[in-house]
């Protein structure tokens, strides 16, 4: 069995509108210099990375008109300073339609995938149980990607979607009638019964009221490690089962300072920004 980061996550009719976006209706450049025949394609890495996407990145090469794909490195590797992570075959011309594309697609998400496992091996250093989840803000379209990015680097994504868990944000709580908050978690339970309920904190008041409404985890949005201490200290005290999940701009310049303390989640969006990895292709005749 394959296994589910070595298959595409993108379906071919969107990697197919990310071809035409880049060469329809002409490639001018390749039609003017006549360029064809069968040519060899290589994608190199020039800086050690989490490999990320090459599949999506092979398969534009076939859906452009490529002949084969003659090597690849699946999404989750580790590659190293001059590795060929994708090797394809077939017309000159096809292979300069997928070219930018794929490279671009590769380096992008390769990044997502080198930073997430950065953040991991800085968590490992403090917590063998805490997980690192990265967030729904994704660019609309690409959230597959993100997420197929994010776990080849370690990580898991802290919600899919709106659909797949309950979190329980202040604009919320605004919306409703409810000020109690054991009667919210109470309400909840009683539509979606098998769904764990998560509410955001803003202090330690607010946290440990949540706790107590019997909520099966507690966020804590922004509050500095001293503060997340202290609630951590309060679940101990109570032998609570409330998972504790710490968000809100953490980065690789703290996030050392929260493993330390062993929350169950750390939530961060910083794997999603910073720079491509430097990545080049060569095209060449065969």
């Amino acid at each position: 069995m394959r296994h589910a980061l070595h298959t595409r996550w993108i379906p071919d009719e969107k990697l197919e509108e990310w071809l035409r976006e880049d060469s329809y209706p002409l490639d001018l450049t390749s039609f003017a210099l006549n360029i064809h025949g069968k040519a060899i394609a290589r994608i190199i890495t020039r800086e050690k990375c989490v490999v990320a996407c090459t599949e999506e990145a092979a398969q534009l090469y076939l859906l452009a008109g490529a002949d084969k794909i003659a090597y690849i490195v699946n999404t989750g590797t580790v590659a190293v300073p001059g590795q060929t992570v994708l090797e394809v075959i077939g017309d000159a011309y096809s292979l300069h339609k997928a070219w930018r594309v794929a490279q671009t697609l590769i380096a992008v998400f390769s990044g997502i995938a080198t930073r997430t496992r950065r953040f991991v091996d800085l968590i490992r250093k403090h917590s063998s149980k805490t997980v690192l989840a990265t967030t729904r803000k994704t660019m609309p379209g690409l959230r597959p990607l993100y997420i197929k990015s994010v776990i080849a680097g370690g990580g898991t994504p802290h919600r899919l979607g709106l659909y797949d868990s309950i979190l329980v944000f202040p604009n919320h709580k605004r919306l409703i009638k409810y000020n109690d908050v054991k009667e919210l978690v109470r309400l909840i339970k009683q539509v979606f019964p098998e769904k764990p309920v998560t509410i955001e904190a803003k202090s330690v008041e607010e946290a440990i009221e949540i706790i107590d409404a019997g909520a099966d985890a507690v966020q804590l949005d922004k509050l500095p490690p001293s503060k997340v201490k202290v609630i951590v200290h309060y679940i101990k005290q109570k032998r609570q089962s409330t998972k504790i999940i710490v968000a809100g701009n953490i980065g690789l310049d703290n996030i050392e300072e929260y493993a330390r303390l062993e929350p169950d989640i750390i939530v961060s969006s910083a794997p999603y920004y910073g720079k491509p990895i430097d990545i080049t292709t060569t095209i060449e005749m065969i």
